[in-house]
């Protein structure tokens, strides 16, 4: 029996690492797997994940994103000849050049992350859009598009009157965002301001804004979100719910009437499809997103908006538009058979245990 070791960057619970568990379950006819996650500092991690390595003594390492699995598993590569896969959503390298950071900061990240991918015995893309620049930029002959998923069994459309009895909301158009908050200084963005924005420009409509952070947010965006709330005059009007376990956010998810995604106007945003993009559709929200990334791809035009300087202005205007007909917000109950035909982890994994068994059956 063959043994794989998954590496994720993420506490227990977070998406990302109940990826790994999918795809670990998956692999069960041909290996045994290990999966360890980032709970403390990097170098900490790195550490931890060599010891790890040591007593486990694994046939392949499967890195979901993150420097400090990344940077393990090349020297593993390096020095001991263990095949690894990479799982990432874009490069940190697009980012960090596409938001002015200094040539001294990239371009080390940007010559590590080329060794990285282009030694790898494969590379996992989760978007469209990435898995075809990933190929034209020839970083690795087994580029596998592994598509960002949900659990399909727990996410599905659910009652939630009583949660907005709770949050003092059954009266009002409840906008909703869930995921991770981080603020970035140099690109000014937030997780949630995109619903201040809206309740500002509609000033005479019922609008509640909820925001659902994962557990790895950044609590200055969380802040900045409240104080803006606060500069408008709209504080009352925002629910900040925090420490919700994963398995309970659908039941969250039920009491929002519009759910908001918002990509990054960027490379690397352009290159993703949201892990929470899936969530909302397997639960039939009715969705408005940016036109960045893989959401054009799944959604259809009336709910996408240009991220332009009008950005806020039309999706408030489109958001105008649901108190005028509700019955719109049926509409998102059509995305459930969408999220069955493209996101379903249990198709997902099979796809991923087949890319596995292919490097190490062969080593």
């Amino acid at each position: 029996m063959k043994k794989i070791l998954f590496l994720s960057n993420y506490p227990r619970g977070y998406v990302l690492t109940s990826r790994c568990e999918y795809f670990a379950r998956a692999c069960k006819p041909f290996a045994e797997s290990r999966i360890e996650c980032r709970e403390t500092s990097r170098r900490s991690t790195i550490l931890h994940y060599i010891s790890v390595i040591r007593e486990y003594k694994p046939d392949l390492i499967y890195t979901m994103e993150g420097f400090s699995g990344e940077i393990v598993a090349l020297l593993m590569k390096l020095f001991f000849r263990i095949p690894y896969i990479v799982d990432r959503a874009n490069t940190n390298e697009d980012y960090f050049r596409e938001f002015g950071y200094s040539y001294a900061y990239w371009k080390p990240i940007a010559i590590f992350e080329n060794l990285l991918l282009r030694l790898a015995s494969g590379v996992a893309t989760r978007g469209i859009n990435q898995t075809l620049a990933f190929k034209a930029r020839y970083y690795n002959e087994n580029i596998v598009h592994l598509s960002e998923g949900t659990d399909l069994e727990n996410w599905k459309p659910l009652n939630g009157d009583a949660l907005r009895e709770k949050y003092k909301c059954s009266d009002a158009l409840v906008l909703g965002v869930i995921g991770t908050a981080q603020w970035s200084d140099i690109s000014g963005h937030y997780s949630g301001r995109e619903m201040i924005e809206i309740i500002r420009l509609l000033p005479h409509r019922d609008i509640i804004a909820v925001n659902l952070p994962s557990m790895t947010s950044d609590e200055e965006a969380l802040t900045r979100l409240e104080e803006l709330a606060e500069s408008y005059g709209v504080a009352s009007k925002l629910r900040i719910i925090q420490g919700i376990p994963r398995l309970k956010v659908p039941e969250y998810l039920a009491m929002m009437d519009i759910c908001v995604s918002t990509q990054l106007k960027s490379l690397s945003g352009e290159m993703r499809t949201t892990a929470k993009l899936p969530d909302y559709m397997a639960c039939g929200k009715y969705v408005l997103s940016s036109t960045i990334g893989d959401a054009r791809f799944y959604l259809p035009a009336k709910v996408l908006v240009s991220q332009d300087d009008d950005y806020y202005a039309s999706l408030a205007a489109k958001v105008d538009q649901v108190f005028e007909d509700k019955a719109i917000l049926a509409t998102g109950l059509k995305y459930v058979e969408i999220a069955h035909q493209y996101f379903n982890y249990e198709t997902i994994s099979i796809k991923a245990a087949s890319m596995i068994s292919e490097i190490v059956l062969k080593k």
